[in-house]
């Protein structure tokens, strides 16, 4: 293979597939040009296809190659305390607005199975134990006034409305 080329990678497949649209007819579709640039640019960005021999990488799910693992550990070593609080800050607000993207994208996010999922992720399990047995002990609560302790809640509910 030649330098810079990727023959048998996602990244490769993308590149040939833009310039042989792009050889193929000289009129080449905005939208066409777009989306083939678009899956190159993410490949590039999510780094799948640049792993040289040297590099090694257990998995096409692997976020960085071990020497550059190295280099950011030593770098945020570096760091103040005040300097890493700032930059979890970054990277927080960067992971919710892709997880908020990945909703869209799968649909869940405008499902209750989805916004529940969201909630128990943001803020954990034993907030969503708390949260459903807060709601289902004062609707047990309010279940019993109303059948043991013969509370009308019309009555209740219109000496609400006065405060």
């Amino acid at each position: 293979t030649t330098p810079g080329r990727h023959p048998q990678t996602p990244l490769g497949k993308a590149t040939r597939s833009l310039n042989s649209r792009a050889g193929s007819d000289s009129m080449l579709s905005v939208n066409s040009y777009r989306r083939a640039l678009s899956s190159r640019s993410l490949l590039l960005k999510l780094n799948v296809c640049q792993r040289g021999p040297s590099q090694r990488c257990l998995s096409s799910f692997a976020s960085i190659p071990p020497d550059e693992e190295e280099k950011e550990k030593s770098r945020v070593a570096s760091l103040t305390p005040y300097q890493k609080e700032i930059e979890l800050r970054e990277l927080d607000s960067e992971i919710s607005r892709l997880q908020t993207l990945r909703g869209i994208n799968t649909g869940e996010l405008y499902t209750m199975r989805g916004k529940f999922k969201a909630l128990t992720r943001d803020y954990g399990l034993g907030f969503m134990a708390y949260y459903w047995g807060v709601w289902f002990g004062t609707a047990g609560l309010s279940y019993a006034a109303m059948k043991v302790g013969g509370v009308d809640p019309l009555v209740v509910a219109a000496k609400a409305e006065m405060w």
